[in-house]
Parts: C-alpha cells; structure tokens; sequence
C-alpha cells in the first residue's frame, strides 16, 4: 500500500514530463503556422509573382516574393496631388519654359459721352505633366494670364472699374472673353495680373491667385489636355484606343486597370519586393492576342484588379 502511493508522485511526474513534451512538440510545429498568418496580415501588400500564380505555387514559401500596386484610384485621382509620391504628378523634368502664346483683346464702350477702351493682354502658358516615376506624360495644364489697361478719351486710366452691362463692342468681333471672364457689371482694376487655368473639357476658366503653377492648389483631372497616348509605342501598342492613359484611368474595368498595371509595373525606383508584374508582363497580358498567360480561374480585368492593394 504504501509502495503504491510512494510510486504515484513519480507516475504524476512522469505523466507531466510526457505532456510538457507534447505540448513543446505541439507548439513547435504550430509556431510557423501562427508566423506565417501573423505575417500575412503584417503585410497586406505581399502577393504571387505572376509566374507564381500561373503555375499554381502561390501556396508556396516564395508566395510573398512581388508585392502589390497602388490603385486605379491613386494613380486617376480626380483631384490630381503635385508632389514626389508615388501616383503624384509633376513638371516634366528637367522643368521647362512652357510655351506661350500671347493674344490681344480690346472692349470698347461709350459712358457719359466719353469713350473707353479696355485692353486684355492674355499669355497663355502650357505646362507638361508627368507621373512621378515614370517617363509618361499624365497631360498638360493651359493657364492664361491676363493684365488689363483702359484709356479713357485715349488718356490712361488706372485703378478700379465696372465692366458694363451692354453697349460694349470687342475686338476681335464677337468675343466673349470678357464676359467670360469678368461677367457684365462686375469690377476689376486696371495694372492688375489675374491668372486662370483653362478647362479644356468644358471651355471654363478657374480664377487662381499665384502665378506659380505648382502652388494652384487643388487641381481637377480635367483640366489637363493630351497626354500619352493609351495606344503609344511606349505603351500598349496596337491598340485601337487613341485616348490618353490618363482619360482611360476614368473608364472603368479593363481600360483603368491595364494603365494603372502599367503604371505600378514602370515606377521608378520599383517597390521591394517588386510589383507583381513587368511592364513586358502587363503588355503581354493586354496585347491582341496575348503574349503572357493569364493565372486560372480569373478574367484580365479582375486579375489585374487583384494586383493593386
């Protein structure tokens, strides 16, 4: 009896021993596993090489070895970001003089039996655009800078004035620039620069107070014109899209997620671990027929999809 009870200290200890040992063999095969989902959600971004995916090995240790894009969002943003992010716009490097054209406009009107003259002087400046990072143009950004001069009786006036309601003749005929700009019965003064940017989709123009380019402010996507072209040598060529890649960032599905792959598959300096495609893969991909093969189970559209974050 007592041999019995002097012998169950050591059955408790050795059953311990034998769970303990269970348990660090148990937890030494589950640790990877609690590492592996710990990093994934760590890090979001991590995705399969496209030859990865195609063959099937993204369940694989090197599934994590290309990352994610940035989005059809970040790269098309409405209002555009001037900056050195990636998906930033910025003048082409090294920056340029822009391109001027200078225009003259004349109002002529009678007050009070005295006959006045107002002189426009409009420069237009043309700014190209890249995306930052990369070689293709997201456009060019027209502004127009108008000082203005009256002369009252052929004597010069200065300060303040009221554009006139009717009775106004313009030069050259028909003009509207000075309604457009000022609208009847507003006041301007004279010797003063205003500065505006033209919206070429809609003929509007946008009154801005810096004359530097760069501090505009918030810039929409529409006032931007050209562009490189979707279909260009440097980009998806063969194409029967001749738009712009920048007007093709707003149409969605495959035409905004072929650019915005182009875009994260040429950005400079490439991400670590590199984007999940090559700008030779992304053009493959779209080519008719394609040169690259598409991972299973998925369409172009929603493949590309799944490659920005």
């Amino acid at each position: 009896m007592n041999k019995q009870k002097l012998n169950e200290p050591s059955a408790h200890k050795e059953d311990g021993v034998e769970k303990r040992r269970r348990f660090i063999k148990g937890a030494g095969l589950a640790a990877p596993v609690v590492l592996s989902l710990a990093n994934r959600s760590a890090f979001g971004a991590a995705a399969g090489c496209l030859s990865q995916q195609v063959s099937g090995n993204v369940s694989q240790a090197g599934a994590g070895s290309c990352s994610s894009g940035i989005s059809v969002a970040s790269w098309g943003a409405t209002t555009p970001t001037i900056g050195i992010s990636k998906g930033n716009i910025a003048l082409s490097a090294p920056l340029p003089n822009p391109t001027t054209t200078n225009v003259t406009n004349t109002a002529t009107w009678i007050a009070e039996g005295k006959t006045y003259v107002l002189t426009a002087t409009i420069r237009q400046y043309a700014y190209s655009y890249i995306w930052i990072g990369t070689s293709y143009d997201y456009g060019i950004l027209t502004t127009q800078r108008t000082i203005l001069s009256l002369t009252r009786d052929n004597s010069t006036r200065t300060g303040a004035f009221t554009f006139p309601t009717s009775g106004v003749t313009t030069s050259p005929v028909g003009s509207t620039f000075f309604t457009t700009l000022f609208l009847s019965g507003t006041s301007k003064a004279t010797g003063t620069t205003y500065q505006y940017i033209n919206d070429p989709a809609t003929g509007a123009l946008t009154l801005i107070s810096s004359k530097a380019v760069s501090s505009v402010g918030i810039l929409t996507r529409s006032y931007f014109s050209g562009g490189t072209a979707y279909n260009d040598s440097t980009a998806f060529s063969g194409s029967s899209i001749t738009t712009s890649l920048r007007a093709n960032l707003s149409v969605a599905g495959l035409n905004a997620n072929s650019v915005a792959a182009l875009l994260n598959a040429v950005y400079t300096p490439a991400s670590t671990p590199p984007y999940v495609l090559t700008v030779e893969q992304v053009k493959g991909l779209c080519a008719t027929p394609p040169t690259e093969k598409l991972p299973p189970n998925t369409t172009l559209t929603n493949f590309l999809a799944s490659t920005f974050s």
